[in-house]
């Protein structure tokens, strides 16, 4: 998919956020998936030839394919089908690995590193390990917004007024919240980073929403 000349943007549509970047890698905007007439708005405001985009399985995907400017436009999705030239996914099912997650390794891989942790907090949080630039597993938790909805649904007290404390112990009901749910998330989270992190030897730790684009250019100049 040599496109790399070429005037384009680079389109990751996820469960909960759709970002746009062009082909300096620079984010253009990022815009709630689920807001599929504002993001075909802020589409038809760019300059650019080619779409190239990544997504996940989510009927709201197809309605942002089905809104994006035709027919002037090449649209080309990211498909990681070429085995042979992405060696650190040989012996995985790219189709339950899942395309952003993919991305952000390649993203990794493209720069040298070839040991590392990668982490994608989403809707879900996944934290990959790589070695020796083989792709070794992952983990997925539940994501740190969507903890806090169902927590503040369950127990009808508002996330939103949760004040932020530097202190270990909260000093009233909002700053408790605060400190109870994140200190429990991002803990056992840390744990088990710095868990496989001794494990495997790895040491490096990126977050995908800082790779993926690097990946979308590797592979548009394969």
């Amino acid at each position: 998919m040599k496109i790399i000349q070429q005037n384009y943007i680079l389109i990751d549509i996820g469960n909960t956020y759709t970002k746009v970047y062009n082909k300096q890698a620079q984010l253009i905007f990022r815009k709630p998936t689920a807001k599929i007439k504002t993001i075909a708005v802020e589409l038809a405001k760019l300059d650019f030839d080619v779409i190239v985009y990544s997504k996940v399985l989510n009927p709201n995907c197809e309605k942002i394919i089905n809104a994006f400017p035709k027919p002037s436009h090449d649209i080309r999705e990211i498909i990681l089908k070429n085995k042979k030239k992405l060696t650190v996914f040989a012996d995985i099912d790219l189709n339950e690995l899942g395309t952003d997650i993919a991305l952000g390794i390649v993203g990794a891989i493209s720069k040298g590193h070839q040991n590392f942790i990668i982490i994608d907090n989403g809707t879900a949080c996944t934290l990959s390990v790589v070695k020796n630039s083989k792709f070794i597993g992952v983990n997925i938790y539940p994501g740190w917004d969507n903890l806090k909805d169902h927590f503040q649904q369950d127990t009808q007290i508002s996330t939103t007024e949760i004040t932020h404390t530097t202190q270990e112990i909260g000093i009233d009901t909002n700053s408790a919240l605060y400190n109870g749910i994140y200190k429990m998330y991002w803990d056992s989270l840390s744990k088990d980073i710095k868990k496989y992190q001794q494990i495997y030897q790895v040491e490096t730790c990126f977050d995908v929403n800082n790779e993926i684009v690097l990946g979308f250019q590797y592979l548009l100049d394969l």
